[in-house]
């Protein structure tokens, strides 16, 4: 009983009845292990013989009212639980055996539902004590309670040809709808590429500074938010104001640099950049410019707009991040590449966490500048060769040395469905734009294979 005198949840009958259904076939314990634990039974009395009937079960011995009491008697335990007289009530309850699953659900779900209340209760008791930090220990809550709330489910063998026909049709329904919810990032070649952004998949673009990964990443947020649903991006480098201007240049198609001067703007330029607020303003885009963001904060704020874009009937569709050696450190980590190393993996459980793409920005070392040819490879990603191993995607940015300035190639070093090619688009930079390469406008000589 609690101290206000209400009585947790909980459903001693459904908990007889798993007892009873197990002292009549032992082997309902099969059904049932899997997810029901002891430690699930509201009555302590219960939860011990459960116990005492799971130990028998896994060393092989019958499980009945002899067994039981023996077991208990010998840990001076038989005597807590009520005695003889109680396994006579337990074994009374005579239930439906073919109905123990969905006593024993009863019983984890009444378990389930304590635990909430516990966790809530834990939750208001430091809220009025000292919590030190206000965001963290938020987010430690907000941890807590999302923790409760993943779905536990129970897996069974079963027979091959019992679950061929409704795999094969599991398959031609899931082919059906990734043809109709695949995320597509705006660029047609890109695309084909890549097969579209696969959820759940951390994706890194990677590349030198000044060649346009910001800029990219803009380019798909967008793309996304206007054709797929929501997107919350955060930009750790740049603030929200210089985001929203390079957004509005590259759709508008005004020169970046007049509008960052304020230098020289046409009435034109102006009606183009009214226009292109007024469509990016409609958008389903969130933007984040907190510097040095941690993991904890970043993943709490994800699913608060999940929760947004849910309610506004918009599901979240990508998070991106610019960039990834900008993120705030873990204390325990004694090096960058660890800490770096971490980030990696974390972003990766993210993606995971909230079923979308996440892609991340991430700085090149200078080896490709020093060595002959500007092709970067996985081994010069900065800091960490862990993001290589976690990334189900990496593309990188770089110009071919056989192109023109305008051209730039999207090499895409690791793709766990589609392997590796290369993509070539126009870049505008006084502009900050990416558009799909117009080959019989712009000159290009490649050497090897074309994509």
């Amino acid at each position: 009983m609690e101290p206000d005198g209400r009585v947790p949840p909980n459903d001693l009958e459904a908990e007889a009845a798993v007892l009873s259904a197990v002292f009549l076939d032992g082997s309902t314990l099969d059904t049932v292990s899997d997810f029901l634990q002891a430690a699930h039974f509201y009555s302590h009395d219960n939860g011990t013989i459960y116990a005492a009937q799971l130990a028998l079960r896994a060393a092989s011995k019958p499980v009945d009212a002899v067994t039981v009491k023996g077991w208990l008697a010998d840990r001076d335990l038989l005597s807590r639980v009520g005695g003889v007289r109680y396994l006579a009530q337990i074994i009374d309850a005579v239930p439906a055996i073919a109905n123990v699953e969905t006593y024993a659900r009863t019983v984890f779900d009444k378990a389930r539902q304590r635990e909430v209340i516990a966790t809530a209760r834990r939750i208001v008791v430091e809220g009025y004590g000292q919590i030190g930090d206000t965001q963290a220990w938020i987010d430690k809550c907000e941890q807590s309670v999302f923790e409760l709330a993943a779905e536990r489910s129970t897996h069974k063998p079963q027979r091959l040809r019992s679950i061929m026909r409704e795999h094969y049709l599991d398959i031609q329904g899931r082919l059906q709808q990734q043809a109709a919810e695949r995320i597509t990032t705006g660029l047609v070649d890109l695309d084909k590429q890549i097969v579209g952004l696969a959820s759940p998949n951390l994706i890194v673009i990677a590349g030198r500074p000044g060649l346009g990964k910001s800029s990219l990443l803009s380019h798909v947020a967008r793309h996304v938010a206007r054709k797929h649903g929501g997107v919350a991006l955060f930009s750790l480098e740049m603030s929200r104001q210089e985001l929203l201007d390079q957004m509005v240049c590259a759709e508008a198609k005004v020169d970046s640099r007049r509008m960052a001067q304020l230098d020289g703007l046409t009435e034109d330029d102006w009606n183009r950049i009214t226009a292109t607020a007024n469509d990016l303003n409609k958008l389903p885009l969130w933007i984040d410019d907190e510097g040095k963001i941690g993991l904890t904060a970043l993943r709490a704020k994800c699913r608060r707009i999940a929760a947004e874009c849910k309610a506004a009937g918009t599901p979240l569709r990508l998070v991106g991040i610019d960039y990834l050696q900008l993120m705030g450190v873990n204390a325990r980590a004694q090096t960058r590449e660890q800490e770096v190393a971490q980030n990696s993996r974390e972003l990766k459980a993210l993606a995971k966490d909230l079923g979308v793409p996440v892609i991340v920005l991430s700085q090149l070392n200078r080896a490709p500048e020093q060595r002959k040819g500007s092709r970067p490879g996985l081994s010069d990603l900065r800091e960490s060769g862990a993001i290589e191993q976690d990334a189900d995607q990496v593309w990188f940015l770089f110009h071919d040395d056989h192109a023109t300035a305008e051209v730039t190639t999207i090499s895409v070093a690791k793709g766990r469905r589609f392997g590796t090619g290369d993509v070539r688009v126009y870049w505008q930079a006084e502009f900050t734009r990416f558009d799909d390469l117009d080959a019989s406008s712009y000159s290009y000589a490649p050497q090897g294979k074309d994509f």
